[in-house]
């Protein structure tokens, strides 16, 4: 419960502060509060043909409306160790992210759709 009241009064006062270096830092957070960052596949991945990976259904639904896409996304297929150091740069204990099923099992996943 700490921790939810924590994260609450941060978003709080973060559009109050300006900058958030000037009003928090780790030692207000209680012991053993983990910093870190997330993301999905989608948003993260890239690399959306390479290593025998086929299209998600996201893919497809994202080509059929042509609206854009997450073939390229950030990258982090090709840029995953420079990722790494930007996480070690910035102070991260942790970080989640997600595959693409299609990349993991891509023949299952192609006879599906």
């Amino acid at each position: 419960m700490e921790q939810l009241f924590a994260l609450f009064t941060i978003f709080l006062a973060l559009p109050f502060s300006g900058r958030c270096s000037d009003v928090f830092s780790r030692s207000h957070f209680p012991k053993g509060f983990v910093f870190g960052a997330g993301t999905s596949a989608y948003q993260w991945e890239g690399a959306a043909a390479e290593d025998g990976r086929k299209p998600s259904v996201w893919d497809t639904f994202c080509h059929s409306r042509n609206t854009g896409n997450g073939d390229i996304a950030c990258d982090g297929y090709h840029k995953y160790k420079e990722d790494v150091h930007l996480m070690v740069d910035t102070g991260l204990d942790a970080f989640r992210f997600s595959i693409s099923w299609s990349r993991l099992i891509p023949s299952y996943y192609y006879s599906k759709t």
